[in-house]
């Protein structure tokens, strides 16, 4: 699998909840919220350092996903694994960090 593959993947689930959520169906919506999700973050593993546009991209499509699949712990983990060991860019930090101190869910 490659990138794309399961950037596509997930495109394709956050459709699906999209549609799910126009019919009534919030269950449902959640728990392809949490394939995309899923999806976006097994992308990451084909990114390289050198690709910091699409690693920000990434892993932010990876948070929101979580936050509509109703998953804050997974998002707060995320947020503390990334912010730990990862080396990234000061102002992405800075997103995740506030990111992490809102407590308010994404509807």
């Amino acid at each position: 699998m490659s990138w794309i593959s399961h950037h596509t993947k997930s495109q394709a689930y956050a459709r699906q909840a999209g549609v799910c959520l126009s019919r009534y169906e919030p269950e449902r919506a959640q728990t392809l919220y949490r394939l995309a999700a899923d999806e976006e973050l097994r992308a990451l593993d084909y990114l390289f350092t050198v690709q910091p546009k699409t690693i920000r991209l990434t892993l932010m499509n990876a948070i929101t996903l979580y936050q509509k699949s109703g998953e804050h712990q997974i998002v707060q983990t995320l947020i503390q694994e990334w912010t730990t060991t990862k080396t990234i860019p000061p102002d992405l930090r800075a997103e995740l960090d506030a990111i992490s101190a809102d407590s308010v869910p994404v509807a």
